[in-house]
């Protein structure tokens, strides 16, 4: 059997993938051992945003009372387990649906590459012309002595609230998987300890993200050690060298690694460090053979593994890839949003980039007012002709608001261009007219001092 494309998974790159080389009109087999949507849609991005959503409903009934809506609110977690799978269900059946519509043959099993241009599956051979790999990643445990055989649960195994009851969780890693599970369990109520073996949480990240974070989730009961390696484990206990913390659950979240194990042989494909080897077109040394997403070193987000897939087809199919794969958004997921694009202040200092700061608190915002929202703020880096280099927001609809940033950032616009837009009121959105504004120290909700 002969196919334009093989592409093996099918999560965010890998479906990605397989629809848009069936707008080209090319053929395609797509190859999964288990469900369609990846790790993102089935066991991470979708399932864990699901539980955030409902668990802030409960977290969110002190702000009701303040409206003057009277709740006595019950905690079901099963029934809060049946929304997350009914939402993780109708997107995959959407997926699903969308690779029957553009004639992808979609070929369940595990996929083995013996050698360029051919995959072996279920005891049948497929050739094709360019084969994609796109196999995802897994969580890491790394060799901290005791992790074997104490119980320590992954993000996976935490998806299901009823199965894992615990009044205190100790999360190491405090990055964003272990800070969207942290205010998951300060959701549902119970007690969180974050340990981190850098100097802050969310270390990646735009510095005033971490501090503000750090705030907001010691305000709500949170425990966070910063600095601090984990030195051994034992059941229902965390040691950081002499000092202990003692808890009923242990969530290991310092990252995750490519899965591409028993995909093939010794030699066909380089790898380093357990991650296939690709060149800036996301192509390996074998010919036809490209991998993007998890399974390659770099960035680990579902939209920036789409895009790359996309971009892989664009080139093939037509030449040319429209994609702008050098501006990238991060996001997080907590009762408030937080995301960030472009370069941060430590990035730019660090380069020696001369640049202006724009911020405002969004604790003026009307919008955020009316909600009862955390506080938060809108900041804007630019250059010094104005051009907008990079931003972080921490507030409501963050992960919608930073698009506008993103492509002021990917196109060079400036300062003046964003500011030169009317936003609605009462929004969000106003907070990035205000924060840019703030550039040259004349935004309209900002109090400067009197002029002399």
């Amino acid at each position: 059997m002969k196919y334009d494309f093989l592409i093996i998974g099918a999560g965010p790159a890998g479906y990605t993938a397989a629809i848009k080389a069936a707008h080209y009109g090319r053929s395609v087999a797509l190859f999964e051992e288990k469900a369609v949507g990846g790790t993102c849609l089935n066991a991470g991005c979708i399932p864990t945003k699901a539980l955030i959503h409902a668990s802030s409903f409960y977290a969110g009934m002190p702000a009701a009372e303040r409206c003057g809506v009277h709740l006595e609110g019950t905690l079901d977690l099963v029934r809060m387990n049946a929304y997350k799978e009914e939402t993780v269900i109708t997107l995959r059946s959407g997926v699903e649906s969308l690779l029957k519509g553009n004639k992808v043959e979609v070929i369940r099993g595990h996929a083995f590459l013996p050698s360029a241009h051919h995959v072996q599956c279920g005891g049948a051979d497929y050739e094709g012309e360019t084969i994609l790999i796109a196999t995802g990643s897994e969580p890491v445990i790394p060799p901290i002595p005791g992790a074997q055989g104490c119980g320590l649960l992954t993000s996976s195994d935490l998806l299901d609230p009823a199965a894992h009851p615990f009044t205190h969780l100790a999360i190491i890693g405090g990055g964003v998987i272990g800070c969207e599970f942290a205010n998951l369990a300060l959701n549902l109520g119970r007690k969180v300890t974050i340990i981190e073996m850098k100097d802050r949480i969310l270390p990646e990240m735009d510095r005033d993200i971490s501090q503000n974070l750090s705030m907001l989730l010691k305000r709500r009961g949170a425990e966070i050690r910063t600095g601090a390696g984990v030195t051994r484990l034992e059941k229902n206990r965390v040691w950081i060298g002499e000092q202990s913390v003692d808890c009923d659950a242990v969530l290991m979240a310092v990252g995750r690694r490519s899965s591409c194990r028993d995909l093939f042989p010794e030699g066909l494909l380089e790898t380093d460090r357990g991650s296939i080897r690709v060149n800036a077109e996301f192509a390996t040394n074998a010919e036809g053979v490209y991998a993007c997403g998890d399974c390659v070193h770099g960035i680990q987000l579902a939209h920036y593994a789409a895009a790359c897939a996309s971009s892989i087809v664009e080139k093939i199919c037509s030449g040319a890839s429209r994609i702008h794969l050098d501006t990238v958004p991060a996001c997080v997921y907590l009762n408030q949003e937080i995301a960030c694009v472009g370069r941060s202040e430590e990035q730019l200092k660090e380069q020696g980039v001369v640049y202006r700061t724009g911020r405002y608190s969004m604790l003026g915002n009307a919008r955020s007012v009316i909600e009862k929202a955390d506080r938060g703020f809108i900041k804007v880096l630019s250059a010094e002709d104005g051009t907008v280099l990079g931003a972080a927001l921490m507030c409501e609809r963050a992960s919608d608001l930073v698009a506008l940033f993103a492509d002021a950032v990917a196109n060079r616009q400036k300062v003046s261009e964003l500011s030169s837009l009317i936003y609605p009121h009462p929004a969000f959105c106003e907070g990035i007219q205000e924060a840019l504004e703030d550039t040259d120290k004349k935004a309209v909700h900002v109090l400067y001092g009197l002029h002399r």
